[in-house]
């Protein structure tokens, strides 16, 4: 797996220039993972497991999407919660002193909700889409994860022609970025339909 120094330093020798560059390319290496972050890879989705015991439970800064809430009702038998949207919720909530097992969930304003209310502390098991780099605005030169690891063509040749095109400019980089973007698109296609193979047992999904 690829540290960000590395990736850094293989950009700065494709495109012939010295250590003066160093800090657009790490911008750019930062701004190219930001660009993929709302996609799912392999290496951004998750299971958890934490507890439950009110209407609302603040989600993490790293909290993407939610793939799907299981009630753990004992080590061996867990009960899908159903999504439903907050509205959905909020027209059938009635008596704020109302509770009892959970059987709805809903997303707002970053915050888990939980309907009926729970009656008392509940374990819940998540599949969830997370971002690696949530609340980062600089990477550390150590910094290595699925982004730089699995994903380090893609986002090493996207960074790339962000400084070709945005930095360096003139035609014929222009022209390299326009290239090695277009290379960075190819790679994101084989890395999704990896990703939709592992989790689909074949099955595609369906993407732009």
């Amino acid at each position: 797996m690829s540290s960000r120094l590395t990736v850094r330093n293989r950009i700065l020798d494709d495109i012939d220039r010295g250590s003066a560059a160093a800090a657009r390319v790490d911008l750019a290496i930062l701004e190219a993972i930001k660009f993929y972050v709302a996609q799912r890879f392999r290496w951004n989705q998750g299971r958890s497991n934490f507890l439950v015991s009110q209407e609302f439970t603040s989600l993490s800064a790293s909290f993407v999407e939610i793939d799907s809430l299981r009630l753990q009702r004992t080590a061996t038998q867990e009960d899908p919660l159903v999504e439903k949207n907050w509205k959905w919720i909020d027209e059938r909530k009635r008596d704020t002193a109302d509770s009892s097992e959970p059987i709805f969930y809903a997303i707002q304003y970053n915050q888990l909700r939980l309907y009926p209310e729970p009656d008392q502390t509940y374990s819940v098991v998540s599949a969830y889409h997370y971002d690696l780099i949530a609340g980062v605005s600089s990477l550390s030169d150590s910094f290595s994860t699925g982004w730089l690891g699995e994903g380090e063509q893609m986002i090493r040749l996207h960074a790339q022609a962000d400084v070709e095109i945005n930095y360096i400019k003139g035609p014929e980089s222009i022209a390299e970025g326009q290239l090695h973007l277009g290379q960075s698109r190819e790679i994101f296609k084989q890395l999704r339909r990896r990703k939709n193979r592992q989790d689909g047992a074949g099955r595609m999904e369906a993407w732009i």
